[in-house]
Formats: C-alpha cells, structure tokens, sequence
C-alpha cells in the first residue's frame, strides 16, 4: 500500500502531466495560450472532482475484494507472517 504522501504526489504528477497535454492541444486547436491554459485547468478541475467521486462509488463496491486481504496487507511483514497465503500447512 503506498503512503498518502506517495498517493499524493503521484496525483500532484499526474495532474501536471495532464495540465501540459491539454495546453497543448489546446494551443494546438485555438493558437491561443489563453484559451488553451482555460481548458487545461478547467479539465484539471473536473477531472480531480470525477476522479473522487469515482473513488469514493468504488469504495461502495464490494465486489472484486478478497475479503481476507480488506484492511489488511500482504507486504507489511506482521501481517504477511499470520496470512493464510504464506503460512505453513498445519498437520
């Protein structure tokens, strides 16, 4: 599981990445940095909005989780050694 500061950062870059193609497209449509730097950040904008939306309806589904790895991760050692994944078959 990545940290939010991770989470946050790879946002923050992939918001800048998006910033950069749509001005372009934008420049490239218009001939006009003006308008073009509009629609880059009024799509950044609706964007962000769409994307949390998203998220938060998918935290709402259940399906596709395994219910034995919600809450928990198999990369974190505590948790990895008690997991049925990686236990020793009991005889």
């Amino acid at each position: 599981m990545d940290s939010s500061l991770r989470t946050a950062m790879k946002a923050v870059t992939w918001q800048v990445s998006g910033l950069l193609v749509m001005s372009v497209i934008g420049y490239v449509m218009t001939g006009s940095l003006e308008t073009a730097g509009g629609f880059a950040f009024a799509s950044a904008a609706i964007g962000t909005v769409s994307f949390f939306l998203h998220e938060k309806l998918w935290a709402k589904i259940k399906w596709g989780r395994s219910e034995m790895l919600q809450g928990a991760w198999l990369d974190e050692p505590a948790l990895a050694q008690e997991s049925a994944w990686t236990a020793a078959p009991s005889r």
